[in-house]
C-alpha cells in the first residue's frame, strides 16, 4: 500500500493533538478530578465563609476550562509563529516508512522508528520511539481512513514484535 498527500497543520489538528497528549497521562485524570473536588467543596462547605465557597468554585472552573482553553491558545500561537507549519508538508507512507518533504528538505522515518499509532477525534498521531510524533488530520485519508489505520497499525506493531 501507499498513501501520498499534502497536509498543512492547522490549529484544530494541533489543538486536538495537544489535548490528546495532555489528557493521556496522570495529569489527564488529575485536573478534572481536582475540578470535581473543588466544585464539591463549594457545595458542601456550608459552614465556611462565602469567600471560600467562591474560591472553590473558581478553582473548579479553572481546572475544568482553563487547561483546554490554554491548549487551544498554545496551538493557535504555534501554528501562527512556527515556520515549520507555514507551508504544507508532502507525505508518502509506503512499505519503507514515512517520507516527508517540505521545500528542499526531505526525511524518511522507517516503520522501525515508530512506537504506536493513535486516532483522536480529528487526527492520526504516529508516535516515534524518540518522543517525537507525526500528526496529520484524519481528513487526508478520506473514506480510506479505516484501511489506512489498520495498515499503519500493522506496520508499526509488526516492527515492534522483534
Amino acid at each position: 500500500m501507499r498513501y501520498e498527500f499534502d497536509f498543512k497543520m492547522d490549529e484544530k489538528t494541533l489543538g486536538d493533538f495537544y489535548q490528546s497528549h495532555n489528557m493521556a497521562g496522570a495529569t489527564g485524570f488529575l485536573w478534572p478530578m481536582l475540578g470535581v473536588v473543588a466544585f464539591v467543596m463549594a457545595v458542601i462547605s456550608t459552614e465556611a465563609p462565602i469567600t471560600y465557597r467562591i474560591l472553590y468554585a473558581v478553582f473548579g472552573l479553572l481546572f475544568f476550562f482553563y487547561i483546554p482553553w490554554d491548549l487551544k491558545r498554545k496551538a493557535k500561537k504555534q501554528v501562527g509563529t512556527n515556520p515549520y507549519y507555514a507551508q504544507p508538508i508532502h507525505y508518502v507512507m509506503d512499505e519503507q516508512g514515512v517520507t516527508t518533504t517540505q521545500g528542499e528538505k526531505s526525511a524518511t522515518v522507517s516503520w522501525d522508528d515508530f512506537a504506536k499509532v493513535k486516532l483522536t477525534k480529528r487526527s492520526m498521531i504516529l508516535y516515534m520511539k524518540n518522543r517525537n510524533a507525526c500528526v496529520v488530520s484524519l481528513d487526508v485519508f478520506g473514506k480510506d481512513l479505516d484501511n489506512a489505520y489498520e495498515w499503519i497499525k500493522g506496520k508499526i506493531s509488526h516492527k515492534n514484535e522483534k
